[in-house]
């Protein structure tokens, strides 16, 4: 349920103002599949729109279940 409101909160991000995304990650606390697919899926989307993109290096302790997917 929390997967499907934050993904729409993020399709209706302005990207085409083509202002640099920065994806600050160092405040979640839990990260699980959906939430690392959601992120994924968010850096995508940015890139291939052409907008400048940063994304925080993650936790160490997500950053294993980000890799798994990613």
């Amino acid at each position: 349920a929390q997967a499907a409101a934050i993904e729409r909160t993020l399709a209706a991000l302005p990207l085409w103002e083509r202002r640099t995304v920065i994806i600050h990650t160092q405040e979640l606390e839990q990260l699980d599949t959906a939430g690392a697919w959601l992120l994924i899926r968010l850096y995508r989307d940015i890139r291939s729109n052409h907008c400048p993109i940063e994304m925080e290096p993650l936790r160490p302790s997500h950053e294993a279940i980000f890799q798994s997917i990613a």
